[in-house]
């Protein structure tokens, strides 16, 4: 409908704060910007019915995810949505070069960010256990060094809890912001993506996963990398080694020796392909370090990296071990408990 193409156009690829201020502007008055588009991605918007559709659809999105958040959530939220729309101003093309694949004209670039951008803010505001977390996001794009592609894209997004201003709470999302450092950079040739999963989240404990991909320009396939973050809230602290396991027990072997037996079983029965020196004393590094482990109701759950034990293309490779199961070299006073699951016959 013309009426909405014109408030879809006038809402493109502008600051963020006129942005949002006319998300709830008159669909009258927007056809007159459409005609008065003077941009190339505004001009291209408003000729084309499928991207005004999608432009519509990230308004609405958006409008969405901004009305659960608190005033600096609110606040967090947009100067995301803004780093984004530099970012499509920078990596989408406004012409369409004679050697561009289909993919790279302009307005597929414009579809397929557009779309991209859809599912993130879906998922930019979650509740997890008592929280709501947000996602905190940043964008960029630096021009590529004798690359196909015109730009190396960066996109970031770590969590924050926004319903609770609590001092514990505060601390969390420093130490959260503070771990993200690092991985927050772009590469000239790579395309950089950082996200997040919470796996778990209570007054006790907050398990987080930090994943990143990252693609070569040119590459026969991107690598990924992986952390978790688990942080005891009430203590205002990440989780140690001797916050679950008791020292004078030989919890790492025993650790160690049920992942081998597990990832060796499930390779003869041909579910997984491992490399032939998987032994279980050399996993014994990965299975000890907190930055592997997963923490959930259904237990401890040990992730491997790309390579380090399987072919690229068996993943990143996980091992769960049942809270039951590790009772015996569990310390008695540790800070968090789960109810161990009652197998069904």
């Amino acid at each position: 409908m013309t009426h909405l193409r014109g408030a879809i156009c006038r809402r493109l690829l502008r600051p963020l704060a006129v942005v949002a201020a006319l998300f709830a502007g008159s669909a009258g008055a927007a056809s007159l910007d459409c005609v008065a588009a003077a941009q190339p991605h505004e001009k291209l918007i408003c000729a084309e019915d499928a991207l005004s559709r999608l432009n519509d659809r990230l308004a609405r999105t958006f409008d969405g995810a901004l009305q659960a958040l608190s005033p600096e959530g609110k606040s967090l939220l947009r100067a995301g949505q803004q780093s984004w729309l530099a970012l499509v101003r920078q990596a989408c093309p406004t012409e369409a070069s004679s050697k561009a694949a289909p993919d790279d004209l302009p307005a597929a670039c414009l579809a397929r960010e557009y779309s991209s951008r859809l599912t993130q803010l879906d998922h930019a505001v979650l509740t997890v256990g008592p929280f709501r977390f947000m996602a905190v996001e940043r964008f960029g794009a630096i021009p590529a060094q004798g690359s196909p592609q015109r730009y190396a894209t960066s996109e970031i997004a770590y969590p924050r809890i926004d319903n609770d201003d609590g001092a514990d709470i505060g601390r969390w999302n420093d130490w959260i912001a503070q771990e993200i450092k690092g991985l927050d950079r772009s590469y000239a040739n790579t395309d950089v993506a950082v996200g997040f999963t919470i796996h778990h989240a209570a007054h006790d404990l907050i398990s987080t996963e930090i994943s990143s991909f990252y693609y070569g320009h040119g590459a026969a396939h991107g690598m990924g990398d992986f952390r978790f973050l688990n942080y005891l809230l009430a203590r205002a602290a990440p989780l140690q080694t001797t916050d679950l396991f008791a020292a004078d027990k030989p919890w790492v072997n025993f650790l160690a020796h049920r992942a081998a037996d597990d990832l060796t079983a499930r390779a003869a029965r041909n579910e997984i392909a491992l490399f032939d020196d998987m032994k279980a004393e050399a996993l014994a590094a990965s299975v000890g370090n907190p930055a592997r482990w997963r923490i959930d109701s259904d237990g401890l759950t040990i992730q491997f990296a790309l390579y380090e034990i399987a072919p690229h293309s068996e993943g990143m490779l996980k091992v769960t071990l049942p809270w039951a199961d590790l009772a015996p070299y569990l310390i008695e006073d540790r800070p968090f408990r789960f109810t161990p699951r009652i197998a069904q016959p």
